[in-house]
């Protein structure tokens, strides 16, 4: 138990010498019964990085996109977007290949309207329970992306066909874990797919 001890310490929050395991396993969002090994392995976080490289949309956006994720549900995606002289709109969207037995995914996405030549650098990040609750099978069902623009839609508009795009790509590569749910419906940053 002494290790476990020393991996509440050393966690990213504070706690006091006498926090019960059940307290540590709450701030996880775990619920009893608390697997020890499970709370151990939150305690210290693994990292995961993915780069989409350099991309494009035709000949009007290019861009790079990063999202890291922790096994504790942290994450940053953070990229670039360089306009090629047409000041276009444009959605960049970053997808873990994984739906969850409820149908839900999480996604990650920029979007905004690029004047001529413009270059575009952004970073988010956040925390969502979602990632660590499904981290081993985030972490082996890799990441799907999809770089989207036009100079004749809005920001609403490209974002929502990137994510259209994208989510037909994931629903044939996650088809056995949608099954035959067909509709997906999305909330800005998750989506479930429900039965038609």
């Amino acid at each position: 138990m002494a290790s476990l001890r020393e991996g509440i310490e050393k966690a990213q929050f504070q706690t006091p010498p006498a926090t019960k395991i059940r307290e540590v396993a709450e701030k996880f969002g775990l619920q009893p019964p608390i697997s020890v090994l499970r709370l151990a392995r939150l305690l210290k976080p693994r990292t995961l990085d993915w780069d989409t490289g350099s991309v494009g949309s035709g000949e009007l956006v290019t861009g790079n996109g990063h999202l890291s994720l922790t096994s504790t549900g942290f994450w940053k995606f953070s990229g670039e977007v360089h306009d090629s002289g047409d000041g276009a709109t444009f959605g960049f969207l970053i997808i873990p290949k994984f739906v969850d037995a409820s149908g839900r995914i999480l996604f990650f996405a920029e979007s905004d309207k690029l004047s001529e030549d413009e270059n575009l650098s952004f970073s988010k990040e956040g925390h969502d329970l979602w990632i660590a609750r499904n981290w081993d099978a985030i972490r082996s069902g890799g990441f799907t992306w999809g770089l989207n623009a036009s100079t004749e839609s809005n920001v609403g508009e490209i974002l929502g066909t990137v994510i259209i795009v994208v989510l037909a790509v994931l629903a044939g590569t996650v088809a056995s874990q949608c099954n035959e749910k067909k509709t997906w419906t999305t909330d800005g940053t998750s989506a479930t797919c429900h039965t038609t």
